[in-house]
């Protein structure tokens, strides 16, 4: 890493009389809201900060966040803002401000590449296919179809009127704001990512509602890559933190479901003045914050990813040490990380396989990919990756929590059960593509006595 290159940081930091005072200044006068100089650590410049990201507090009792104009942090909680500074100033500022001073890096994160190196766009069979071989009809039967229960789609955003145009009527709900002051609408851009996963996720829980949460947006020349910084995901699950924690109106459901198709396409390994970056960070805020959302219920399943060394995508890295890994978020171990089969069951050759850097047996399933569903990049064409396969699963998920909210089995139960009922998989064994099988929600369904 050269060491005159930026790079994205969240600072974390002690709170002081300053914050306080200017966050109460700020809610009298309902004016722009700025972290005061001689409030920052040592050697952080106020150009170094990114007006655009409200700052959160984190409390030191508890582990969660609250956006800072929430109201005046106390002396037991810390301030995170977001930065960018030059590599070379890192150490410096480690050195000025020691243990009162963190840093933690802000990668940028991308949807998983859709149109996979080495293998075509045609689809590999249909959506009814997919939903005949996971059981939509007896789940049907047993009313297990998603009803009073939400899917959030963390992506690139919801083409309402594609999906109505494929037939899914489904309710969709505006990402929840967990501030007195929401931040500016997010611009969309080609939202064809985000909803392809929103078709995907009601296959099999067609009474579910969707929360569309759009943290996937338009960078560089022409505007034509989508990504985004791993804080505005870090955001995105604060604000559903919230709307649980406070059982606001908005949040009429009795369960939640979270699916994350995206993720780092190239860990970066180089030096970072010896700082731990994301993907082997065990302590970063992003692991807390999903932390907290599985706590408060939610079911959080996350895409395997698309590298896969046997047909890895453009955008994958190519050392052999870093393919067929799993890392960052997605390899969380009490998330569900979703490989890839086509609708023969067959594990697909771009779908990442395991190990995951923090939990050994990833993935922990697989589900289908590769078939006619909504044709949100065109007519014909595939909807594909574990981009698919993730919310394919979170819809299975969705189903069974119709009539098991987590106040009677907690995401990790479920999860367990999950994996210990997929099918195609090896007496019960992880192994390093399918992980425990494939998803398998009818048979899930007999085990917790919900048919």
């Amino acid at each position: 890493m050269a060491q005159d290159r930026l790079i994205h940081v969240l600072v974390e930091f002690e709170s002081s009389s300053y914050v306080r005072n200017a966050v109460e200044a700020a809610a009298h006068s309902f004016g722009h809201f700025q972290i005061p100089p001689e409030a920052l650590p040592l050697g952080l410049k106020i150009e170094d900060i990114d007006a655009g990201f409200e700052p959160l507090k984190r409390s030191k009792a508890a582990s969660g966040f609250q956006r800072l104009l929430m109201g005046a942090p106390t002396e037991t909680e810390s301030i995170i803002v977001r930065a960018t500074i030059p590599c070379a100033r890192l150490q410096d500022l480690i050195a000025a401000n020691g243990d009162s001073c963190r840093i933690y890096e802000d990668p940028v994160i991308a949807p998983f590449p859709m149109s996979p190196l080495h293998l075509t766009d045609r689809p590999l069979g249909t959506a009814e296919q997919v939903t005949r071989q996971l059981g939509l009809p007896a789940l049907t039967a047993a009313e297990l179809t998603g009803e009073g229960v939400a899917i959030a789609i963390i992506d690139t955003g919801i083409d309402v009127a594609r999906l109505q145009a494929r037939g899914v009527t489904a309710r969709v709900f505006p990402r929840p704001e967990s501030s007195h002051t929401p931040r500016a609408n997010v611009r969309r851009f080609s939202p064809e990512h985000g909803t392809m996963c929103a078709f995907a996720a009601h296959l099999m829980a067609p009474h579910a509602a969707l929360i569309d949460v759009p943290v996937l947006v338009p960078h560089g020349h022409g505007q034509s890559q989508i990504q985004a910084l791993l804080s505005e995901a870090l955001l995105a699950y604060n604000d559903l933190s919230v709307m649980l924690e406070e059982r606001r109106e908005a949040a009429n459901f009795t369960s939640l479901v979270v699916s994350n198709s995206w993720g780092l396409h190239r860990p970066d390994d180089g030096p970072n003045n010896g700082q731990p970056q994301y993907h082997n960070n065990p302590n970063h805020p992003v692991r807390d914050a999903i932390d907290r959302l599985i706590r408060n219920g939610a079911d959080v399943l996350f895409a395997a990813g698309n590298c896969g060394s046997a047909a890895p995508g453009p955008q994958c890295d190519r050392d052999p040490d870093k393919q067929d890994k799993i890392f960052g978020a997605n390899g969380y171990q009490d998330v569900l990380c979703v490989g890839g089969v086509d609708v023969e069951n067959r594990l697909v050759p771009y779908s990442c396989s395991g190990p995951g850097m923090w939990s050994h047996d990833k993935p922990d399933l697989a589900a289908p990919t590769h078939f006619l569903g909504s044709e949100a990049r065109g007519t014909g064409t595939a909807d594909v990756g574990t981009s698919t396969s993730c919310p394919v699963a979170a819809g299975c998920v969705a189903a069974l929590r119709t009539k098991l909210p987590a106040q009677r089995m907690s995401p990790t139960d479920l999860a367990d059960v999950l994996r210990q009922t997929a099918s195609f998989g090896r007496d019960n064994v992880w192994n390093e593509g399918l992980g425990f099988g494939v998803i398998a929600p009818v048979r899930a369904a007999e085990k917790l006595g919900l048919l």
